[in-house]
């Protein structure tokens, strides 16, 4: 029997990769592939995180099962295990809480109220909709997404790095659909 992991992370990151890619070459449906490609980005580094997390504690499947715990307490564990200290007001490091308060809107979505000033709304209610921005659409530029997509390379390559179970660099975003063989009886 062959066995294989399969790592999520990586399958998300080369999805975020893709739907960026998307966005830049058209305006059409843009807009989709932005959320998609930040959000995708969120689910990678968690993803990233809970795979360090399970193969550096044996308690780790079980904590996050029994205990539902927050990506920050996720990262505290982490940094303990490893020995790594994640300081979420460094450079790269600071899109996470940004980046996960995105996710929370998109995964727990409300109807958002946004106010603009409109002269004589009454005979201008079709203009009072032109260039009306929610706080999604102000997060998902080309610009943010793309500094939000290298700084998600950034994390899960610096955590790799202080990890007792390093993925080889050349293989941590390459592996092709996320699997490859671990063992064989």
């Amino acid at each position: 029997m062959d066995y294989f992991n399969h790592n999520t992370f990586a399958t998300y990151y080369k999805t975020a990769e893709f739907l960026f890619e998307n966005a830049k070459k058209s305006e059409e449906g843009q807009f989709y592939n932005l959320i998609s490609s930040i959000s995708f980005c969120a689910f990678s580094i968690e993803a990233y995180i809970n795979h360090q997390g399970l193969i550096e504690d044996k308690q780790w499947k079980e904590w996050d099962k029994n205990e539902h715990p927050t990506l920050k307490s996720k990262i505290k564990k982490l940094t303990e295990i490893i020995g790594f200290n994640i300081d979420l007001n460094d450079e790269v490091f600071s899109i996470i809480t940004p980046l996960f308060q995105f996710r929370d809107i998109i995964v727990h979505g409300h109807t958002e109220l946004v106010a603009k000033k409109v002269k004589n709304p009454q005979n201008n209610s079709n203009g009072a909709l032109l260039n009306l921005s929610s706080n999604i659409e102000n997060f998902c530029s080309i610009k943010n997404a793309e500094n939000i997509l290298n700084k998600t390379k950034k994390i899960i390559l610096e955590i790799n790095k202080h990890s007792a179970f390093k993925i080889a660099e050349s293989r941590l975003f390459n592996l092709g659909n996320g699997s490859f063989q671990v063992k064989r009886t």
